[in-house]
């Protein structure tokens, strides 16, 4: 899937979103920290709360403050946007962002953005996933309070439209989400019924649970960032500071790294101390050559590279070719057949 092409490890995306503070300066430092810290995305935002929130839309449960008022007040500054793009490019970073109007699409398309990102509100906006479609970029599919039915459309409209690879994010939209509504099993679900990639955009506190989601399977793995979780604003405070996100990054490659694959096997590093740590069958006395060989003048001990324990039975009766001293491994040339 276009970025996704040739790599094992997940793409880990870092959601600035609102936290951009309408301060460009603030959202430039927030840019290098976190790209030193393993994003392989940067994503942003783009709306205006007049295209987005009639103003009589009711508060939120949960809230103090009435949408309009809070989209608002997180607006990203349009004029921001071609210096936002240079930095995460700079920084080595992909420049992702979120598009809410068809105007959105405009703006973004022509600053070549490598991927589009539909947030879980929108996939039942059938005329801007169409727009988007337009594109053929790569599209990020939240899937937060859908049901299969809208998933099946918003994806229907897309590949009419399109052709366009399309990752499914299984994502809850509550912030942040108690691990009880994650759901994390339905990455599996939306693969097998839909055929394609899947990922996780995770508003849960910590980083236990999209570690979780790496190990499922989830080829993309988005978080919300912050420098500050004590500043103001509707996603700081459960947002990752860059250095944890960066632990997120490193514990899931390692994680992938730890799976493996599905065949049980000796591996590399076992492989040199394998016979050190299994038994064989030792001489409990000095056995002369030429005795016939006892289960009592046996026994089991470590190191391994001697007649294994499960051969006991079949060397019972036979005689031995040398002189054995106490304690010593017995080798299958030991034995007369």
């Amino acid at each position: 899937m276009g970025f996704l092409d040739n790599r094992n490890d997940p793409y880990f995306i870092a959601e600035i979103g609102s936290n951009h503070l309408n301060n460009l300066e603030h959202t430039l430092s927030l840019i290098e920290r976190i790209a030193q810290n393993g994003a392989d995305g940067i994503k942003f935002q783009l709306f205006s709360a007049e295209g987005l929130y009639s103003r009589t839309t009711p508060v939120f449960p949960g809230e103090k403050e009435c949408p309009f008022n809070i989209a608002k007040s997180v607006e990203l500054n349009r004029s921001w946007l071609n210096d936002l793009k240079a930095s995460v490019e700079q920084a080595g970073s992909d420049f992702i962002c979120t598009p809410f109007s068809l105007e959105d699409v405009d703006i973004l398309e022509k600053m070549n953005v490598c991927a589009y990102k539909v947030a879980s509100s929108e996939i039942t906006d059938v005329i801007l996933l169409r727009q988007i479609a337009k594109t053929e970029k790569p599209v990020l599919l939240s899937t937060g309070m859908a049901r299969m039915a809208d998933i099946e459309l918003a994806l229907d409209t897309i590949f009419k439209y399109g052709p366009c690879e399309v990752l499914l994010m299984q994502c809850t939209a509550l912030y942040p989400t108690p691990p009880e509504e994650v759901n994390l099993n339905a990455m599996k679900t939306l693969k097998k019924s839909f055929g394609c990639e899947i990922g996780f955009s995770d508003h849960t506190v910590g980083i236990h649970i999209p570690l979780a989601a790496a190990a499922l399977g989830a080829r993309v793995i988005e978080k919300h960032v912050t420098l500050d979780r004590s500043l103001k604003g509707p996603d700081h405070f459960f947002a990752l500071l860059p250095e944890e996100f960066g632990e997120m990054v490193t514990k899931s490659r390692e994680l992938k790294k730890a799976l493996g694959s599905d065949r049980k096997i000796v591996t590399k590093g076992e492989s040199a101390k394998r016979h050190l740590s299994q038994r064989s069958i030792v001489a409990r006395r000095k056995i002369s050559k030429g005795e016939i060989l006892q289960e009592n003048y046996l026994v089991k001990k470590r190191p391994g590279y001697g007649i294994p324990p499960s051969f006991l039975s079949a060397i019972i009766g036979h005689r031995v070719s040398r002189d054995i001293p106490e304690d010593e491994v017995i080798r299958w040339e030991d034995i007369f057949d």
